[in-house]
C-alpha cells in the first residue's frame, strides 16, 4: 500500500516530466522529422517502379 505521501510524490514526478519530455515545444521537432522521413521519397524502394 502506498503512503499517502506517495501519490503526491507520482504527481509531482508525472507533472514534471510532461512538463519537460511531453510537451509541444519537446515534441513538435520529432513529429516533423518523422514526417520528413515518411515523405522523403528519394529512398523509397517503390520509387524505381514509377
Amino acid at each position: 500500500m502506498l503512503s499517502p505521501a506517495e501519490p503526491d510524490a507520482m504527481g509531482a514526478r508525472g507533472r514534471a516530466a510532461f512538463e519537460t519530455k511531453y510537451n509541444w515545444k519537446a515534441m513538435e521537432p520529432r513529429l516533423l522529422d518523422s514526417y520528413r522521413d515518411l515523405l522523403d521519397t528519394t529512398s523509397s524502394p517503390d520509387r524505381d517502379r514509377l
